[in-house]
């Protein structure tokens, strides 16, 4: 049997083949996997997952030393120099053990039960992860905060936090260290 050279079965195959393409491009097209991104947010979800119990218990000293103890490897070496710097510089000081008034992890006072991350963007050796408080159940519109990451010595470290203000913890601990 040979094709039909009907004028009516070569407008059908048009209008078909228009429809394709009119329905194809209504829809958006398929992101790809990012497995950087994807490793990156695990990592730091998984971080936010061993520190938020921790600050949400914690009342005798601030949460972020427990960081420094336990997961120094976790911060940049900067990061690190920077909060040893203000502990000392308040050792002295009853009951002010750090001049930081807020938990830099989470930029609250009383951080909420769960934070968790959105999207993960990253260039080269930098990255930043959008960061969303959970309080009460209900998942924040916008991030609260951002975690910058860096590669440093072959690892992805926290290299600084910038807040929904346009402050960032560094520039603060310079500003607390005069």
């Amino acid at each position: 049997m040979r094709a039909s050279s009907h004028p009516a079965g070569h407008a059908s195959r048009f209008v078909f083949a228009a429809l394709l393409l009119f329905v194809g491009a209504g829809t958006a097209p398929s992101q790809q996997p990012d497995p950087l991104a994807d490793s990156l947010a695990r990592r730091v979800q998984a971080f936010y997952d061993w520190y938020v119990p921790i600050a949400r218990a914690r009342k005798d000293s601030p949460a972020l030393f427990a960081a420094l103890d336990q997961r120094p490897s976790s911060l940049s070496r900067r990061l690190v120099a920077a909060f040893r710097d203000d502990s000392i510089a308040w050792a002295g000081a009853p009951g002010e053990p750090s001049r930081l008034d807020f938990d830099p992890f989470t930029h609250a006072q009383d951080p909420c039960a769960r934070y968790v991350v959105g999207t993960v963007k990253h260039a080269g050796r930098s990255a930043q992860a959008a960061i969303h408080s959970v309080c009460r159940g209900r998942r924040s519109t916008h991030p609260v905060l951002t975690a910058e990451l860096s590669l440093e010595l072959g690892k992805w470290v926290f290299a600084n936090f910038t807040y929904g203000d346009g402050s960032d913890l560094l520039t603060i601990m310079r500003m607390l260290a005069r």
